[in-house]
């Protein structure tokens, strides 16, 4: 295993790919988040090495067929499930991050409820300064506000939004639910989101809380399913990759995710639940 740091940016995302490929001559990367599994998927394409794409709901390849594997549920198939919850409001507002991800998910929800959206706006992790932003949806009066971020950002939206005396519900996806929304208790008790239904009694989640005192997130999980599953197929193929590609495509794994079945294009589909903050933990919702 050969590491490098996108630290969340494109360029250095290239750079660092370059180098696994040039001087390591890697034949396969794994790429973590939607923008950088965007970014580098050209490069993957036309040198032929093989991508697995994790923490990656908004990957779009670069070219039709791809060499590449995606492991986390699209924006559509999560989007769909999501809907069923916000269906109940009447008055949708959405705060974003303005990259692939949150652009993806915004336009997902605004082609699905049309004139029920009041407000989309977006944010930059980088630049957490969302009053303006936050002013424009108080005065929308939404019943419900999404927040497309991971749960760092997100904390930090639903702490102003309540200082500006936004009261509605608060909704996320997948990526709010880290232990860092949870250090903004108060302002995020009772928000929810859409979670992947892992496996909870899989040795990998004791292993992991052994190791780190707390139960490991949706994208911990799908991280060590998707090295699994890429280590069995390389004992079975060794250095084929055509093989290695085909162990995923039109296939099904089961692991700590559950059961993970692939389509024709590699793209991973599984099951998903709602979740809320309750108490300051992370607890099943049924609707």
């Amino acid at each position: 295993l050969m590491y490098e740091d996108s630290m969340g940016d494109n360029t250095k995302a290239i750079a660092g790919f370059q180098k696994l490929m040039n001087i390591d001559k890697a034949p396969i990367v794994i790429t973590a988040t939607s923008w950088i599994s965007n970014a580098l998927s050209p490069f993957a394409a036309e040198n032929n090495v093989l991508q697995i794409a994790v923490a990656s709901a908004a990957f779009k390849r670069s070219s039709e067929p791809s060499y590449a594997v995606k492991w986390t549920v699209d924006v559509a198939d999560e989007e769909t499930y999501l809907s069923q919850y916000l269906s109940q409001f009447a008055k949708i507002a959405i705060i974003s991050l303005n990259n692939d991800f949150g652009l993806e998910w915004t336009n997902a929800l605004s082609k699905r409820f049309g004139k029920k959206i009041v407000a989309a706006e977006t944010f930059n992790a980088e630049d957490m300064d969302i009053s303006t932003q936050l002013t424009k949806i108080k005065s929308q009066n939404p019943d419900v506000l999404v927040i497309i971020s991971t749960g760092r950002e997100a904390g930090l939206v639903a702490k102003r939004a309540r200082e500006l005396n936004i009261q509605a519900q608060l909704v996320g996806q997948r990526t709010i639910g880290t232990p860092e929304l949870l250090q903004e208790k108060e302002a995020v008790e009772g928000l929810i989101f859409s979670s992947p239904t892992y496996n909870a009694s899989h040795p990998f989640v004791e292993k992991y809380q052994q190791t780190y005192g707390k139960m490991p997130s949706v994208f911990a999980v799908e991280g060590y399913d998707a090295v699994v599953s890429l280590a069995d197929a390389i004992q079975t193929c060794r250095n084929d990759m055509d093989c290695i590609y085909n162990a995923h495509v039109n296939n099904t794994y089961t692991g700590a995710l559950g059961e993970v079945v692939f389509d024709e294009k590699g793209n991973a589909h599984y099951g998903f639940a709602l979740k809320q903050v309750k108490r300051g933990r992370f607890e099943l919702y049924n609707l």
